[in-house]
Parts: structure tokens; sequence; C-alpha cells
């Protein structure tokens, strides 16, 4: 658990300290619903759809990378 934080830093290019992630994901979070607030409050449906579908196909990449991941780690075992 000691080394988790250097880990997490090295991988990920992020601070070190357990509540600098933590404020670094608030701040990412809110700017992210800031934006999708925002064209919603300027009753953009082009800037929302946009939006959603750029973040929809952010977490399917994401979602493959680790299914890839898992898949070669099986056969690692």
């Amino acid at each position: 658990m000691s080394y988790l934080p250097i880990s997490y830093g090295y991988l990920l290019k992020t601070s070190s300290a357990a509540t600098d992630i933590l404020q670094q994901s608030v701040m990412a979070n809110a700017i992210i619903d800031g934006t999708l607030h925002f064209g919603i409050g300027a009753n953009s449906q082009t800037a929302v759809a946009s939006y959603t579908t750029a973040r929809a196909q952010e977490q399917q990449r994401l979602t493959q990378n680790t299914l890839g991941f898992l898949a070669g780690y099986g056969y690692q075992s």
C-alpha cells in the first residue's frame, strides 16, 4: 500500500498525494458537469449531443482497453 501513490502517479502522471488525486478528480468532474449543464442551459441540443457522443466514445475506448488488458492478463496466468 505504501507504493500505491508512487505507482499511481507514474502510470497516470498525476499528483502522488491521495488528497491531490481526489481534488483533481473533483475538479475534472466539475468541469465535465459544468460543460454539460451549460449546453443544457443554453438549450443547445447539438452541443449536448456532440458532448455526450464524445463521452460515450471515450468510455467505450476505455472499456475496450480494460477488456483487452484483462484478456491478456488471463493468458499470462
